[in-house]
């Protein structure tokens, strides 16, 4: 009879026979770990030299719902069916808003822009607050010597003119980042002995993701 491992050596069969041995042998508690890793949103396998866990992206425990990152938009109803507007939990310039957690009333059957109203001293925000309105806001003009003391932050836009809701973000996802800047240098026209030859004037920049 020939050889039935056509063209293998039989050493050779054999020390693969081990080494597949050695990469499936698992004891009860790894594969209790694993298989529960598996229905938290995981996906893997066992592959030479250990066994492979890695995250899906958005998933959670069975059953559970998606998790969203900071700024993420949706709605609710109130009791009469009035669109409000909602965002997954987050902070703006390290502080959380003083509504983050209740839904915000919105224009009906208009184009709503979502902002947060946001008051700062020192170059240090103090204070936000998520607001609705029908016009967008308005930038805060640069001031000079310091950063505006109240400012507004574009955070998203809630378009209800149309049979259902229509949300965008548009400051980005994640905490919000702020930050003082120098918008502009200004020449001074009769500059002081030991005084700066130019004025300098501020305002804020800002965006998620950290």
């Amino acid at each position: 009879m020939g050889n039935p491992i056509s063209g293998q050596s039989k050493a050779a069969f054999a020390g693969e026979l081990l080494r597949a041995r050695r990469i499936n042998r698992m004891d009860d508690a790894d594969t209790a770990n694993v298989l529960a890793l598996l229905s938290m949103g995981f996906f893997g396998g066992r592959f030479p030299g250990g066994n492979v866990l890695v995250a899906i992206p958005g998933s959670s425990a069975a059953g559970a719902a998606t998790i969203y990152p900071p700024w993420f938009p949706f709605w609710t109803q109130d009791g009469s069916g009035n669109y409000q507007a909602n965002f997954y939990a987050g902070t703006v310039g390290g502080i959380v808003p003083s509504n983050m957690f209740t839904p915000v009333a919105l224009t009906q059957n208009q184009v709503n822009y979502l902002y947060l109203a946001c008051t700062a001293s020192g170059g240090i925000i103090t204070a936000a607050t998520i607001t609705a309105s029908t016009t967008y806001p308005t930038i805060a003009a640069s001031t000079s010597g310091a950063p505006p003391t109240s400012f507004n932050i574009p955070i998203g836009i809630f378009d209800l003119t149309g049979s259902a809701p229509v949300l965008h973000n548009i400051v980005g996802f994640g905490n919000i980042w702020v930050q003082p800047y120098v918008s502009l240098l200004t020449t001074a026209v009769s500059p002081t002995v030991l005084s700066a030859p130019f004025t300098v004037t501020y305002n804020w920049e800002w965006g998620a993701g950290n």
